[in-house]
C-alpha cells in the first residue's frame, strides 16, 4: 500500500515539475519577445522611419516652400509622429486658398501632400464685408464692400444671413443654428433637382425665401415646407418650360397650401401653370 502511494506521489511530483518547467519557458520567451518588441518600437520612433522626403501634388497659388512650411512636417522627424489631422488644418488656416485633399504616408521615410486651389462656393453678404467660403463653409478671402468692383466668381451670393465669427482660414459660426441647417437643406435640394446655377439666395424673410437662377429667374419659395416638392416643380418649369432666355419672377410659395405656381415674365405678363406632380410633368 505504501509502495502505491509513493508511486502516486512520485507521479504528482514530476506532472508538477514538468508544469513548472513548462511555465517557466514561456515566461522566459514572452519575457524575450516582450524585449525584442520594445527595443524595435524604440528604434522605430528614434533610428528608423525618419521622414526624408515631403513631396506636394497638386496646384496651387502658393509656393512648395509655403505649403510645406506650413505642415510643420520636419525632415528627420519621425514619420509615425505625424499628426495629419493637425498638418491639414495648419495649412488651411494659414493659406485659405488651399484645400488639403489628403497627407499620406509612404513607407519608410515619405510624406506626399496632395491640395488643390480651394474654389469660392458661397458668398455672404454681411454688414460691411463680403465673405467668401468653400462648400465645407470654410472662410477663403474676406473683401470689403468698400472697394469698386467684387468678383463673385460664379459664387452662390447670400443675403439676409448674420455671422457671428469669420476668420480666414477657419469655419464660419452663424448666430443662429437654425440658419446654417436651413442653408444646408436648400443647397442641398436644389442640387438634388438639378438647379446648379443659381446665383443667389434671399433669407432675409424666413417666410419668404427666393433664390436667383442663372442671373435671370427669381424663384419665390417662401417657407420651407414643402421644399423638395417646390424646388422640384421649379426645375421643371424651368427646364421643360421656359427658354433659355426666359427672364422673370416665378412664385413656387403656395404649392404646400394647394395652390398654384406662376411665373411672371420681365415684362409683366403673367403665365399660369396648374403645379404638376413630378412624374405628370415628365411625362409630358
Amino acid at each position: 500500500m505504501k509502495t502505491v502511494n509513493g508511486n502516486v506521489k512520485r507521479r504528482k511530483t514530476k506532472k508538477m515539475s514538468l508544469f513548472r518547467y513548462r511555465l517557466r519557458l514561456v515566461l522566459k520567451y514572452f519575457t524575450i519577445f516582450c524585449i525584442v518588441a520594445a527595443v524595435g518600437v524604440t528604434l522605430s520612433f528614434t533610428v528608423f522611419f525618419k521622414i526624408e522626403n515631403v513631396e506636394i501634388e497638386g496646384s496651387t497659388r502658393y509656393t512648395y516652400e509655403e505649403i510645406k512650411e506650413c505642415s510643420n512636417i520636419k525632415v528627420n522627424k519621425n514619420l509615425f509622429l505625424l499628426n495629419n489631422r493637425k498638418s491639414k488644418e495648419e495649412i488651411e488656416k494659414r493659406l485659405p486658398f488651399v484645400e488639403v485633399l489628403s497627407i499620406e504616408r509612404i513607407l519608410p521615410n515619405r510624406v506626399i501632400i496632395r491640395v488643390k486651389e480651394a474654389e469660392k462656393a458661397v458668398c455672404y453678404d454681411s454688414d460691411d464685408c463680403y465673405v467668401f467660403a468653400n462648400k465645407g463653409n470654410r472662410v477663403i478671402e474676406i473683401r470689403g464692400k468698400s472697394e469698386d468692383e467684387v468678383d463673385f466668381d460664379n459664387a452662390v451670393q447670400v443675403i439676409g444671413v448674420k455671422l457671428k465669427k469669420a476668420d480666414l482660414g477657419q469655419n464660419l459660426i452663424f448666430s443662429d443654428n437654425e440658419i446654417s441647417e436651413n442653408l444646408h437643406q436648400i443647397f442641398d435640394t436644389l442640387e438634388k433637382n438639378g438647379l446648379r446655377e443659381i446665383s443667389k439666395i434671399d433669407m432675409s424673410d424666413a417666410k419668404h425665401v427666393q433664390a436667383q437662377y442663372n442671373k435671370k429667374i427669381d424663384i419665390q419659395l417662401g417657407t420651407l415646407e414643402k421644399l423638395d416638392y417646390k424646388i422640384k416643380t421649379a426645375s421643371e418649369i424651368i427646364n421643360n418650360k421656359l427658354s433659355t432666355e426666359s427672364e422673370g419672377i416665378l412664385d413656387v410659395s403656395m404649392l404646400d397650401q394647394g395652390n398654384k405656381s406662376y411665373f411672371r415674365p420681365k415684362d409683366t405678363i403673367s403665365v399660369s401653370y396648374t403645379h404638376l406632380r413630378a412624374h405628370e410633368t415628365r411625362g409630358n
